[in-house]
């Protein structure tokens, strides 16, 4: 089965996973960020989520296997993903991944730093491409706007979905930035609830 949602808090995406897992469904794997492959399985195991920047090929190994001596199985997540998905595999009550609530919550941190350098990349990409352009540039005939009555109307109806297939690559680097820029808010606010 597969389940649609997106998470910018991981503590809510982690209760959104118990929620499945005590419905029967285990976590089998997580593409895209927001698309979750569930099983049909009866484990009531705690799943618990990383965050972590990319990493060389040893270091990802030391971690993965460090974890796994504390009892975590990588169930989701690989030395260039961001997140990892874990899932016990002890029988105690000693659910934690961290060692420390400042731990846990830095994850935050890091997300904030990760989307507040996407935004500006992407306000610096926009910028370097479209400093000379205007929106008549999109025109293929700037004597369109000359025109008056059913004879503009003719000319800008027919124009105007070519227009707006030119425009959509100049809109996706705004709201590309728009939208790193409400992650690193969400995320810095997580991070100073937290870490009150």
């Amino acid at each position: 089965m597969k389940k649609y949602r997106y998470f910018v808090n991981i503590d809510k995406e982690e209760a959104f996973l118990h929620k499945m897992i005590e419905c029967g469904y285990y976590l089998e794997s997580v593409s895209s960020n927001f698309v979750y492959n569930f099983t049909k399985k009866d484990i009531h195991k705690e799943v618990k989520i990383d965050y972590r920047l990319q990493m060389d090929d040893e270091s990802y190994n030391d971690y993965i296997t460090l974890l796994k001596d504390y009892g975590w199985e990588l169930i989701s997540g690989n030395k260039d993903s961001r997140k990892h998905y874990f899932i016990s595999t002890k029988n105690s009550n000693d659910d934690s991944l961290f060692s420390t609530e400042e731990s846990r919550y830095n994850r935050y941190k890091l997300m904030r730093n990760t989307y507040s350098t996407s935004a500006t990349t992407a306000m610096i990409l926009y910028v370097a491409t479209h400093k000379d352009s205007q929106l008549t540039d999109a025109w293929f005939s700037t004597e369109l706007f000359n025109l008056k009555g059913i004879e503009f109307v003719k000319s800008f109806a027919l124009e105007l979905p070519i227009v707006l297939l030119k425009l959509i690559p100049a809109l996706i680097v705004p709201l590309a930035f728009v939208w790193f820029t409400f992650l690193t808010f969400k995320a810095r606010q997580i991070y100073k609830k937290a870490s009150v």
